[in-house]
């Protein structure tokens, strides 16, 4: 996400880890990139549907086009994913050791971790409108990315205390571009 310079658990930047010598991740995580493919998009419970209404996530699909432009520099991104016409924009920044993502009120802290070939984002905490949220309160969000037959593979998934899973999206996509300037 801020991939050139955040730093795994084990002390070493993602930059160098072998995840990253994987030429796809490593080139979508540089620059201004496009990205674009097809995403499966679940949402959970009837309150949990609710939540995406409310945080804008996109609707449900088992097959949804994505284009995903991605603005990164040292120390910031800007990802505007599009879900079939639904705009999502979020904000990363680095934070000491931590990436974090701005999306809307909350911000969301995690660390890159490399396991299995794969980058996982490990949650860390949630501030909402800038105050620290309880854990008993926190979404857990489960998130890795990884290299399959040449493609950039992805999972996220929100779930929250007492509803479950809120929303899960994954995907394959193809660099398709490198945006201009």
């Amino acid at each position: 996400m801020v991939h050139q310079s955040p730093r795994t658990t084990q002390g070493r930047s993602a930059a160098s880890s072998n995840v990253y010598k994987r030429h796809i991740l490593q080139q979508a995580h540089i620059g201004k990139k496009r990205l674009s493919g097809i995403a499966t998009v679940e949402h959970g419970n009837i309150l949990a549907k609710v939540l995406c209404h409310l945080f804008r996530f996109p609707k449900a699909s088992a097959d949804t086009s994505l284009t995903v432009d991605c603005m990164h520099s040292e120390n910031s991104m800007l990802w505007h994913r599009d879900f079939d016409g639904h705009k999502m924009e979020s904000h990363f920044r680095v934070e000491g050791e931590f990436l974090v993502e701005c999306l809307g009120p909350l911000a969301l802290s995690f660390k890159a971790v490399e396991y299995n070939q794969e980058l996982h984002y490990k949650f860390v905490k949630t501030r909402l409108l800038g105050i620290p949220m309880p854990n008993f309160l926190c979404p857990t969000v489960v998130a890795y990315e990884q290299e399959s037959s040449g493609a950039y593979q992805f999972s996220v998934e929100v779930r929250m205390p007492v509803i479950g899973k809120v929303i899960r999206y994954s995907g394959q996509l193809e660099l398709s571009s490198i945006m201009k300037s």
